[in-house]
């Protein structure tokens, strides 16, 4: 099975499914890492918006709160690449296949 990887900032996340939701992306730590309702909804637990400088800065001024076991693993986690450019193309077109909005 293909692996996504997304940067994260935060461990919050949904714990329950919204009605009507499939699950697209899981992990160990995050079981409902990807879902869509339909073609209405669809949602990333990650950030694919987020860029490796962006999240090391973001350690950086979490460091104390997050404790260094955190922080050391978080730092680490940066070296590997990461999917976000192709969460962002695939949310595009997920919007861009939707019917316009009628008033």
């Amino acid at each position: 099975m293909p692996q996504l990887t997304l940067l994260i900032s935060h461990q919050d996340q949904v714990t329950t499914l919204p009605q009507n939701a499939t699950v697209i992306a899981s992990s160990e730590f995050c079981p409902f890492a990807a879902y869509h309702i339909g073609d209405q909804v669809l949602c990333f637990q990650g950030h694919p918006e987020f860029v490796h400088d962006y999240s090391r800065e973001l350690l950086e001024i979490l460091q104390t709160t997050l404790g260094e076991k955190v922080y050391t693993n978080g730092v680490a986690s940066l070296e590997r690449d990461h999917h976000g450019a192709t969460v962002a193309e695939w949310m595009m077109r997920f919007v861009a296949h939707k019917p316009e909005a009628r008033v």
